[in-house]
């Protein structure tokens, strides 16, 4: 925690018909640090529904509780997701920027963001042998993102639809760098 005792809070979003579990797994870097509060929701139905009904209630509901037992740093508040979740952690992301600095998408396939809000950081990290979601998927996201003129840092590595260590603690402290 900062000087002040407020923490860096991180929204992490499961894959497709994973589970809050996979969510932490993704981010298993952030809960080795101390201070940081991570809150992993679980989605209503096997995907996230980024635009309406019960999966914003449940996120909304979870990080309202985070605030609630957590002094959390307005300045370090990150959404972060893996697969399916990354997709769905850019587009919330980016139309919440004024509430998310940072977005974290570990191999994301899509990115629907019709008004965006804000210019917050963004850190990609796909691998090159995925064929789940093939690296092209993140490599035109990354292109719309800096066309658009978001600051991003993109990682690529050996390996497949999956997020190895160093990739987790490469976000992590990517995120709580600033």
């Amino acid at each position: 925690p900062g000087r002040s005792g407020a923490r860096p809070l991180l929204l992490a979003l499961h894959g497709a018909g994973g589970s809050s579990d996979d969510g932490l797994w993704a981010f298993r870097a952030a809960l080795r640090s101390p201070g940081m509060v991570v809150v992993a929701p679980q989605a209503e139905s096997r995907v996230w529904n980024p635009f309406y009904g019960p999966d914003l209630t449940t996120i909304d509901r979870a990080l309202k509780r985070a605030f609630e037992r957590c002094r959390i740093d307005p300045r370090q508040i990150a959404i972060g997701g893996f697969s399916d979740g990354a997709g769905n952690a850019l587009t919330l992301g980016l139309v919440n920027g004024d509430l998310f600095r940072a977005m974290m998408a570990l191999a994301p396939g899509a990115l629907i963001a019709e008004k965006p809000v804000g210019k917050p950081r963004v850190f990609v990290a796909h691998g090159r042998s995925d064929t789940t979601i093939p690296i092209r998927a993140s490599n035109a996201i990354v292109r719309e993102l800096r066309a658009a003129r978001y600051p991003v840092t993109y990682r690529t590595f050996p390996g497949g639809h999956e997020v190895p260590d160093a990739i987790s603690k490469a976000a992590v402290s990517w995120f709580l760098r600033g």
